[in-house]
């Protein structure tokens, strides 16, 4: 089975796209208005089973019209939510463009809320020997409503969260901006090789009380935050990288933020491998990549996931790094 997942470099918001054995494409999240991921696929002739948008805040949809308005007849499904008052412009724009493309072009435009049995497919393929699912585990229709009666939605409250599972184990969590609890609700139990987020490594829950134990509920062996140079959130959050590392875990930031000042004035960056992995590197110039983008591949005789060669070559390049983050856990990190 042919299985490749890119988690891009996009600054501050998510952008990640799956290879599919059939040799389509998935988006996970768009990133921002300037995403890369447009110009990666004006010069490329893919065809994409479907863009998933786990809630439609600028930072994860802001490509979104962008590429229905290029693409049209490249896209065959579109999965969201509706996260906030249909009458806010930014949620008319999102929701006009969607509903244009579906009856223009004849696709298919699918709400991500999950059914009763508490999840929602996404894509599927069953090749005999290994079974590949892709599905939404968060928000169902109570959570949804719920949000919608507040006197102001909150959209990260019910950002989608999805697993991508091989032969019925989770390789792969996708938290989008919702809290960490929502995750460990529905994710209990679960080893992913990698989970992307949440909330580039600032989840929306963290000044609650039992905020710190939401992290024993899952144990995933990377973290891959998506945060910008310039990002006015303090993202990512220290404490959330050190109760990750306190269990062996690893965390990589895609670009360089609070760790080295002189690297972020000099704007030399510590890895710079976009175009060895065929991906377009971000336009702000701002910048300053850490560990940029990251690709795993579904290796089938090894039956798991295999990282490429880059996230070894980034694990060195963190010695040469001002008090990075990340270093006080590379003792504890499972190699």
């Amino acid at each position: 089975m042919q299985l490749v997942v890119d988690f891009w470099d996009v600054g501050q918001g998510d952008c990640s796209m799956v290879r599919l054995p059939d040799g389509k494409l998935l988006i996970i999240d768009t990133g921002p208005p300037d995403s890369p991921l447009v110009e990666w696929l004006t010069a490329r002739g893919d065809q994409i089973y479907g863009i998933v948008l786990t809630h439609n805040d600028e930072d994860h949809a802001g490509s979104f019209q962008d590429l229905l308005e290029r693409f049209p007849s490249r896209f065959q499904n579109v999965f969201l939510l509706i996260d906030r008052n249909p009458r806010e412009e930014s949620a008319k724009r999102i929701l006009a463009s969607a509903s244009r493309w579906a009856k223009r072009h004849k696709g298919h435009l699918h709400n991500l809320e999950n059914d009763q049995q508490g999840l929602l497919p996404i894509y599927g393929w069953d090749a005999g020997r290994e079974k590949l699912a892709i599905y939404a585990v968060h928000p169902d229709f109570e959570c949804v409503v719920h949000n919608l009666l507040r006197k102001k939605a909150q959209p990260n409250a019910v950002s989608a969260v999805l697993c991508l599972d091989v032969d019925g184990k989770t390789e792969i969590i996708w938290g989008g901006d919702a809290p960490m609890r929502a995750i460990a609700d529905k994710c209990e139990g679960k080893s992913p090789e990698v989970m992307f987020g949440p909330h580039h490594g600032g989840p929306t829950d963290r000044q609650m009380r039992d905020y710190s134990k939401q992290f024993d509920r899952l144990n995933p062996r990377n973290i891959f935050i998506s945060a910008g140079t310039g990002n006015q959130h303090g993202h990512p959050i220290k404490k959330f990288i050190d109760l990750h590392y306190a269990k062996g875990r690893r965390v990589v930031c895609s670009q360089l933020v609070h760790c080295d000042k002189h690297r972020v004035e000099a704007k030399h960056h510590v890895m710079r491998h976009h175009l060895e992995l065929e991906m377009v590197p971000p336009q702000n110039s701002g910048a300053v990549t850490c560990r940029g983008p990251m690709r795993i591949e579904w290796d089938p005789e090894m039956h798991e996931f295999l990282h490429h060669d880059t996230h070894q070559a980034h694990l060195e390049k963190l010695a040469g790094i001002d008090k990075p983050y990340c270093m006080g856990g590379l003792s504890a990190y499972r190699k």
